[in-house]
């Protein structure tokens, strides 16, 4: 009878108050969407309140004994999913746990991995820079040379000529003064033939010093020629020293690649 008492007090507490005054005045057209909404609301209520109504009406102290199992049972099954979605839950949290350390030690072991291969292939491409470079500067400075050798022996050509020449030139020196001596000894003879009377052999010692003194002067000629030579070519040998080492430079700088920077001139034989 008590719960009889308390449902019907809940039901008069839920259901609005009407307002005659309000109900006077001028009814809207179409009734607002809020309204309507109660409306169902009051319904459903008071479909509770009578289901309620007739079961404890129509009910005992069995029946109600009943509710209280059923309420217990639902409320222990309630408690056991709930135990349930808590252990769920800390499996999941567990289980995510696990993957996501293990995760991040592959990635990180990764990550080391792919930093060790990038450092050895920097390495491997920092040797092969330098050994690269090192070839080329070796290359242009082997092909410097070659050039330099190519003028160095063009220039020991002309040396050698020059010394040649020189020494040509020193022959006939020596020629002419012998011939020049040769001369003066058949004057001398021309001279003692002359003071014996003996202009025959005089005659012939004059021609003979005339020719000699021809012979000498026409060595001295060569040999003045010679001289010229020599000092001509030797001339040329300077030029040979300067074209050696600007060649050797040219061509030092022509074979080194664009992107590097022409190595020191190696000592030029």
């Amino acid at each position: 009878m008590r719960v009889i008492c308390l449902l019907l007090a809940l039901a008069a507490a839920a259901a609005p108050t009407p307002n005659l005054r309000q109900q006077k005045g001028r009814m809207p057209k179409k009734a607002p969407v809020q309204d309507g909404r109660k409306a169902v609301s009051q319904l459903s209520t008071a479909a509770q309140l009578q289901r309620a109504l007739t079961f404890t009406a129509g009910g005992n102290e069995a029946s109600l004994s009943q509710a209280q199992e059923a309420y217990m049972s639902a409320y222990v099954e309630a408690q056991a999913a709930g135990e349930a979605a808590r252990q769920a839950k800390q499996a999941y949290e567990a289980i995510h746990g696990v993957v996501y350390k293990y995760a991040e030690a592959a990635s990180e072991m990764v990550m080391s991995e792919v930093q060790r291969e990038a450092s050895e292939d920097a390495k491997k491409a920092m040797v092969i820079r330098k050994n690269f470079e090192k070839a080329a500067k070796d290359n242009a400075q082997e092909a410097a040379i070659s050039i330099a050798k190519v003028y160095k022996k063009a220039q020991t050509v002309a040396e050698e000529t020059a010394a040649t020449w020189a020494m040509r030139a020193q022959e006939y020196t020596d020629a002419a003064v012998k011939r020049k001596a040769l001369a003066l000894e058949e004057q001398e003879n021309a001279q003692r033939s002359m003071d014996n009377k003996d202009f025959g052999d005089a005659k012939n010692r004059i021609l003979l010093s005339h020719q000699f003194m021809d012979q000498a002067e026409d060595f001295l000629n060569r040999a003045k020629s010679a001289h010229k030579q020599a000092d001509q070519i030797n001339q040329g040998v300077r030029w040979y020293m300067w074209a050696e080492r600007q060649a050797a430079m040219s061509t030092l700088a022509a074979s080194m690649p664009r992107e590097l920077p022409p190595p020191p001139l190696p000592p030029l034989p």
